[in-house]
């Protein structure tokens, strides 16, 4: 079956694989569903990394974080709420506890480090405090998974149909249980990295200046900061670090930090300096490094930064460390189907880090709590519930203090069970109205969906609503190889089963990125970034080949001004990068569409240009792209329809399929549903008009899960209703 059998049979560019070259006349794509083993979810995921793209006078330098606001962070957004604990929808509240760590009096055992008033020196010295001599800790790390790269075949244990249909049309032989994903499973080749560990002896880390292109750094000074040391604390002390930028041409720069540890602050003092302010605990002990920028006063994007070592340690003496109480992270109200399976991770927290013991006070009959196998702090709550127990519920729970059980905290979740029928829309199902025009409409999966109170209308909204499934974040590399040589591929071949189970094609999101890369990646040594790409790639089309029959291979490479972004893939191998992965791409899986995905580059503009030059010398060349992905995270304001048609029409000239990735609409200015809805049905009309426009896919399946959950961006409420979004596609389909 062709994926798409609304237009005509396109040639891919570049040469034909073996496989086509043997079996005649190809269709642009088989399709073969997997059926994969349900294994349990792998909780972390990975924080994402921006490059920063300034000229530098030394090397680059990343850019300060801003809000969620803009379209490339959609991704980087969405991981952030898949990570909040597996159906916990805000991590370490402790604050209800009163455990803000920066506000604790010095006598409790302040650490307190003033820097003295002489410039940064060369080599400045670590600053430690005199407490009790120090036991260090022995620290021990499990890998979550296997970290042999080959866990067990997925495949094990499932059925052995040989012929499935999707509306009615064959998808080709399935792959019998036990057989192994594709004809190679290569085993990686990713080194281990062994670096030195940094001690209270080891050098400072030098600073690093950038400066903007063609700037005279003769005639103005780099701001620096005064005497800004490592420097080591003691759990259960209060760090306070004063940072003070200098400027020698007497303005007063601006400074901002990167990520500061759980619970630290960067305090104003309103006199030109600030200080971290942090109490570390038991958990905190090892070594933290904080990177703090100076902004020139004249020019913003003149800049230096420090990056300062905090070396935690343990005392003797843990008596010293105040214990503090537990918390339960919130969960916030769910909306169910009574009859469903309702599932609720319960997750209690210790500041201290020791396990609390976490019980359920009213269980309702036909449920149970239990210890979840992923995480000591996690029970997860499972309630059979019947059509009996319609109506709203409120579960309470207790968490205990590990050492003191007089510390307790308890914390309420509401859950309302509804009548299966009041999740019925009227009207026909999307992917029916859309399969009978021979064309795909789809949405991205929410990463450890099955562990959410709503599981059941969540699947079953999605299976009857979509026909082509998008991985938000199983695929990303942190969440899929956080560690050399160690692989969760749990996650990804859940939603694969599940997929198997709707009869949706599965859409591969992404393999090559700049953002929520693993520590390990953004350390390599530069002559071995192109090597470790490569045998991502090919460790991971490999394992799936055409069950994954579509491939955002490499994702945002562009800066809003289209230069190329100066991502750890561009400063090792340049642009060159984007072919290599194609081609290595191509390799591993002869019968997938490979496709090119960015934002803002729907319309016209100087980065829809970029990316257009792009892909035109990639099919010249004859690199092996089927198509192009055209984000469009849009808002009710978005009017370029036309600057839209006439864009996609250019790439679908040079014979390339065209896909809407990321779908959705928001309403920044106010409820707006009417206006969102017309813009729904104008990107569709936009594609439907376009014969080389191939799908549509919305960026989330409910508001409830939308990175931009705020603005109620999609067809769907955070209940499952239809807004006039979902009408207007609905009747757009229809016509």
């Amino acid at each position: 079956m062709e994926m798409i059998q609304k237009s005509d049979n396109l040639p891919r560019p570049g040469e034909q694989s073996a496989d086509e070259q043997s079996s005649g006349n190809q269709a642009p794509l088989k399709v073969i569903c997997l059926l994969s083993l349900a294994v349990l979810l792998g909780a972390c995921t990975d924080q994402g990394q921006n490059d920063g793209s300034s000229a530098v006078t030394t090397q680059s330098l990343d850019d300060e974080p801003g809000p969620l606001v803009a379209e490339q962070d959609a991704d980087t957004a969405s991981s952030q709420e898949d990570a909040t604990t597996l159906g916990n929808e805000s991590n370490n509240q402790n604050t209800d506890q009163n455990t803000d760590n920066a506000t604790v009096a010095a006598n409790d055992g302040s650490a307190e480090t003033e820097n003295a008033t002489n410039p940064d020196p060369a080599t400045p010295p670590v600053t430690t405090p005199q407490p009790p001599a120090v036991a260090e800790p022995q620290q021990t790390q499990t890998p979550e998974t296997d970290n042999t790269g080959n866990p067990a075949n997925p495949l094990e244990n499932q059925t052995t149909d040989t012929n499935v249909t999707f509306s009615g049309t064959a998808l080709g032989a399935f792959v019998p249980a036990g057989a192994p994903f594709a004809s190679t499973s290569p085993a990686p080749n990713q080194p281990v990295i062994n670096e030195p560990v940094a001690n209270e002896n080891s050098p400072p880390i030098p600073t690093v200046t950038v400066a903007p292109p063609g700037f005279d750094q003769s005639s103005n000074n780099a701001p620096h900061f005064e005497n800004l040391n490592d420097t080591v604390v003691f759990a259960g002390q209060t760090l306070r670090l004063r940072v003070i930028p200098r400027d020698a041409d007497q303005n007063l720069p601006g400074m901002f930090t990167g990520p500061l540890p759980q619970g630290a602050q960067f305090v104003d003092n309103f006199d030109g300096t600030k200080n971290i302010e942090w109490r570390p605990l038991e958990p905190d002990v090892g070594l933290h490094t904080i990177d703090i920028t100076a902004v020139d006063a004249v020019e913003p994007n003149y800049r230096t930064t420090r990056t300062v070592r905090i070396f935690v340690r343990l005392p003797d003496d843990l008596s010293t460390i105040v214990n503090l109480p537990p918390a339960i992270d919130q969960v916030l109200p769910h909306r169910a189907r009574a009859g469903d399976l309702v599932t609720i991770l319960v997750k209690g927290t210790d500041p201290n880090g020791h396990v609390p013991r976490l019980e359920i006070l009213n269980p309702p009959s036909n449920s149970s709590f239990e210890q979840f196998p992923e995480d000591d702090n996690i029970m997860a709550f499972r309630w059979q519930t019947g059509s009996a127990d319609e109506g709203n519920h409120t579960l309470n729970f207790r968490v205990t203090d590990a050492r003191d059980p007089s510390m307790t905290a308890e914390r309420s979740i509401d859950l309302t069970l509804s009548n299966p029928n009041a999740f019925i829309r009227p009207g026909p199902r999307l992917r029916t109205l859309a399969e009978n025009r021979d064309f795909h409409i789809g949405y991205a999966m929410l990463l450890g969906w099955n562990y959410r109170p709503d599981a059941g209308i969540y699947e079953h909204t999605a299976a009857s609503e979509y026909s082509l499934m998008t991985t938000e974040n199983s695929l990303k590399w942190g969440q899929l190889n956080p560690e050399p040589n160690v692989w969760r591929w749990d996650a990804f071949d859940r939603e694969m089963q599940f997929a198997h189970r709707s009869n949706q094609l599965v859409h591969g999101h992404t393999l090559v990125w700049h953002r929520q890369l693993p520590a390990w990646i953004l350390s390599l040594p530069t002559q071995n970034v192109e090597g470790v790409m490569l045998d991502f790639i090919s460790h991971v089309v490999s394992r799936y080949g055409a069950h994954v029959p579509l491939w955002d291979v490499v994702n945002e490479s562009f800066e809003d001004d289209g230069t190329f972004r100066r991502s750890v893939w561009y400063n090792a191998m340049g642009e060159g990068y984007i072919e290599k992965a194609f081609r290595q791409a191509r390799i591993n899986s002869p019968l997938s569409r490979l496709i090119y995905n960015d934002y803002d580059v729907a319309f016209e503009g100087p980065k829809a240009d970029a990316m257009y030059n792009l892909v035109s010398r990639l099919v010249a060349d004859g690199v092996p792209i089927d198509g192009v992905g055209f984000q469009m995270h849009l808002d009710t304001s978005f009017d370029r329809f036309d600057s839209v048609r006439r864009n996609f029409e250019r790439f679908a000239d040079l014979g390339l399929e065209i896909y809407i990735t990321e779908l959705d609409v928001s309403q920044f200015n106010g409820i707006d549903e009417q206006r969102q809805a017309s813009i729904y049905r104008d990107v569709l009309s936009v594609c439907l008009e376009q014969s080389a426009c191939k799908a549509v896919q919305v960026w989330g399946l409910t508001d409830r899960y939308s990175w931009r959950r705020n603005f109620d961006p999609l067809p769907l409420d955070g209940d499952y209703n239809a807004k006039p979004a979902y009408f207007s596609l609905q009747q757009r389909l229809s016509e």
